[in-house]
């Protein structure tokens, strides 16, 4: 069944989380995973440019967890090889209202990665391109909705709170 809220469809993103030591040193900083919309068809063309997250909208017989494994596995292959240590209760993830969307953001935290499973995902991108930011950056960026950012914003800052390893690194 598809889920809706207020009669329109809600689509489920997934926000990937990762800690990165540069090999030279220094503390690891927190990253978030964006889409960053690379050319698009003509419908969508108003997003190029902006920043957005990888998921969709159910398909018929699905649950959002289910909606979440085949976007990833369409859009991002890659993030399926890495495994998830840990991650926040996706059943709590709040359903937020935007001036296109209702939706709900699911973060995840992957884990520290190296330079080479960076890459790797970032190969493995089929829709735009991987968009690695800390959450200081959020505000340079142009997301494809007005409130996304914000969502985005409090999504981290909740799995922040939920998983020890992340605490102090926001």
């Amino acid at each position: 069944m598809t889920d809706t809220h207020k009669g329109a469809q809600v689509r489920h993103y997934i926000l990937p989380i990762f800690t990165f030591q540069h090999r030279k040193g220094g503390p690891a900083q927190l990253f978030l995973v964006l889409n960053g919309k690379a050319t698009m068809p003509p419908k969508l063309r108003d997003y190029e440019g902006t920043a957005a997250l990888f998921g969709g909208g159910e398909e018929p017989g699905e649950d959002y967890l289910s909606c979440i494994h085949r976007e990833l596995r369409e859009e991002l292959p890659a993030l399926h090889s890495v495994a998830p240590e840990a991650q926040a209760d996706w059943t709590n993830a709040p359903t937020v209202c935007d001036d296109v969307y209702a939706y709900t953001i699911m973060p995840v935290y992957c884990g520290e990665w190296s330079q080479m499973v960076y890459r790797k995902l970032a190969g493995s991108c089929r829709e735009g391109y991987v968009l690695p930011v800390d959450i200081e950056a959020l505000d340079k960026l142009t997301f494809c909705t007005t409130r996304m950012r914000e969502h985005v914003r409090a999504a981290a800052l909740r799995l922040v709170e939920q998983v020890p390893a992340l605490k102090g690194r926001a």
